[in-house]
């Protein structure tokens, strides 16, 4: 009986510790920042902010350099995010320059409208019953 005991005792903590050791060896997943529809922000292969399907398949490559969300929309700037002061990159609103381009991507209907300059991106959002102070910030993906 003591025998079969220690058997057992071994035997669990043999398993535990193969346990332990396999999930050690898996690899941590990156971090995402879930958006409507089944949309996701995430960084991409070349390790830039982009936002993804569900199943995997780019909506918006990336780089993004900031976002909101507006109902079912998501609202960004397309390029790097620019180094401002601050703790955190995202403590303040992005102010794009002459040259940035904008999109709206409709996460309900998957239609995304791009290269859009500031004067038609206003009028987009003007379309879309979005208030006047909406603002977009660079986005925060710990590592």
């Amino acid at each position: 009986m003591r025998r079969s005991m220690n058997a057992r005792s071994r035997c669990a903590a043999l398993l535990a510790l193969t346990v332990f050791v396999s999930a050690c060896a898996t690899t941590s997943a990156h971090s995402v920042i879930a958006l409507p529809n089944g949309y996701y922000f995430q960084l991409n292969k070349a390790q830039q902010p982009a936002i993804v399907k569900s199943r995997g398949s780019t909506a918006v490559d990336g780089p993004i350099a900031a976002y909101c969300v507006y109902k079912d929309f998501v609202i960004g700037a397309l390029g790097a995010s620019p180094a401002q002061p601050g703790v955190y990159r995202n403590d303040s609103p992005f102010k794009g320059g002459p040259d940035t381009k904008y999109f709206v991507l409709d996460t309900d209907s998957g239609k995304i409208d791009s290269g859009l300059d500031e004067a038609a991106l206003k009028s987009r959002l003007t379309s879309l019953g979005a208030p006047a102070t909406l603002a977009i910030y660079p986005p925060f993906l710990p590592d």
